[in-house]
């Protein structure tokens, strides 16, 4: 694909261009959504990034990646102009300080410059091994740049130094999701749920791990204790009208099975 060249080549605006082309022979393509979502992330246009990532979850309510794109884009929108300036003034004033290194990290990540940002986390946790939140923003990053590896073990670390680190236990249930391990992904969410009852999306993600393992009963229960948490309620009543139609469809198939 064209578009895909252009991004694996770094050209940005190409790339946007050639998804967008795609678009307007066919816009229920939520998967060119998010390829275009990535592409103007990756060059910095955070409104236009959003506005494609929500497209995508519009047309497929399931699309874990692009919720979880729209979330981190979101966060990143609001970024004061001399946010980083100060945070170089408070590094170069306490060059020691974890604390100062970790937020100029932070800044340089919301403006997608990681590399610096990694530097700067790197730097912090040299300074303070145990400093969880820099462990954890490693993992972020290294996430978004889709070296699932270095992410799992930048997770783990901060679990190691805090168990009850919700978050970074619900992170690497995705990175486990993404590379294909539900097994352990599903014992993540379990370990968000044990420590934080009321993480909505832990249940969630859940429930989606036990519809791909056609565990459909598992799946609903999972949905049902998210509803009244605050999570989106369209989108855990979407799942579960696909879900009952599966087990609609697998309890017919029972039916014929049986009066062959």
């Amino acid at each position: 694909m064209a578009g895909d060249n252009c991004f694996d080549d770094g050209r940005w605006s190409d790339a946007i261009y050639e998804y967008k082309k795609l678009l307007e022979k066919n816009k229920n393509q939520p998967e060119i959504f998010f390829k275009l979502g990535n592409a103007y992330y990756k060059k910095g246009d955070m409104e236009k990034a959003i506005e494609a990532f929500t497209a995508a979850t519009q047309l497929k309510p399931d699309f874990l990646d692009a919720y979880q794109k729209l979330s981190e884009v979101s966060m990143q929108i609001a970024v004061p102009e001399n946010e980083i300036k100060v945070c170089l003034k408070e590094v170069q004033k306490n060059p020691n300080s974890a604390d100062a290194h970790f937020r100029l990290g932070v800044s340089y990540y919301k403006c997608n410059i990681f590399m610096d940002a990694k530097r700067e986390y790197e730097i912090a946790v040299g300074l303070d091994p145990k400093k969880t939140e820099a462990y954890f923003n490693l993992g972020v990053l290294y996430q978004d740049l889709n070296t699932y590896d270095k992410a799992e073990e930048m997770y783990k670390k901060a679990i190691g130094i805090s168990q009850s680190y919700d978050k970074a236990h619900f992170n690497l249930g995705i990175v486990y999701y993404q590379t294909g391990r539900l097994e352990e992904s599903a014992s993540e969410y379990k370990q968000v749920i044990s420590v934080n009852p009321d993480y909505a999306d832990a249940y969630v993600n859940l429930s989606l791990v036990y519809f791909i393992k056609s565990f459909y009963f598992d799946a609903i229960e999972s949905l049902k204790k998210a509803l009244p948490l605050g999570s989106a309620p369209e989108k855990i009543h979407y799942f579960c009208g696909n879900i009952y139609n599966k087990t609609d469809k697998k309890m017919m198939q029972l039916r014929n099975t049986r009066r062959q």
